[in-house]
């Protein structure tokens, strides 16, 4: 993540960037050892900023990655759960919402049924799930009288949101009336 600053005249931030001449800020300056290069825009200078949860060790095992990662600035916020089921995906190393493989799989069930998915092997940690009160009517999650709400299966029969852990039953008593609506795998290939 970082910061964008204007020109700061009074303050001395360093050398400035020249206009004619837009750079890249390296992995080292933002004090990522894996994170990509962004370009800078013209004028303007980028202050880094410190992660809010360590991004996963590349290599490590989806589970423990996910676990590590369930720490976020997204917990505990209200109306964040799509924010933070993605960022968890995001710092295991999934791919985002738009490269992810999304299915049907237990469509119109209650979320109590993520348990079968899980037995016959459709469910497997770092997959996203997308319930709401009226499955297919809102994909996108924008009418909150649906009751849209995200959710992420980080193994062991627990799935994980902004405000905790709980199993399947759990999880479906703390969202009352909501139904499997998609499903998405971010970690498939």
């Amino acid at each position: 993540m970082v910061e964008r600053l204007g020109s700061l005249s009074s303050m001395s931030l360093g050398t400035p960037v020249p206009a004619s001449k837009p750079s890249v800020i390296s992995a080292t300056d933002q004090g990522a050892a894996a994170a990509p290069a962004l370009p800078r825009p013209e004028g303007d200078r980028y202050i880094p900023s410190r992660p809010t949860a360590p991004v996963a060790k590349p290599g490590a095992p989806v589970p423990q990655a996910l676990k590590s990662s369930l720490h976020n600035h997204y917990k505990g916020a209200r109306h964040q759960c799509f924010n933070y089921s993605w960022t968890v995906v995001k710092k295991s190393g999934g791919r985002p919402l738009t490269a992810a493989h999304a299915s049907r799989e237990g469509h119109n069930k209650p979320i109590t049924h993520l348990n079968e998915l899980i037995d016959q092997g459709q469910l497997r940690p770092g997959d996203v799930i997308y319930s709401s009160r009226r499955p297919g009517a809102d994909p996108s999650s924008r009418n909150l009288v649906y009751g849209p709400h995200w959710f992420v299966y980080i193994g062991d029969r627990q799935f994980a949101d902004q405000y905790g852990t709980r199993d399947a039953e759990a999880m479906q008593a703390f969202v009352p009336g909501r139904k499997i609506d998609t499903i998405y795998h971010p970690f498939d290939i």
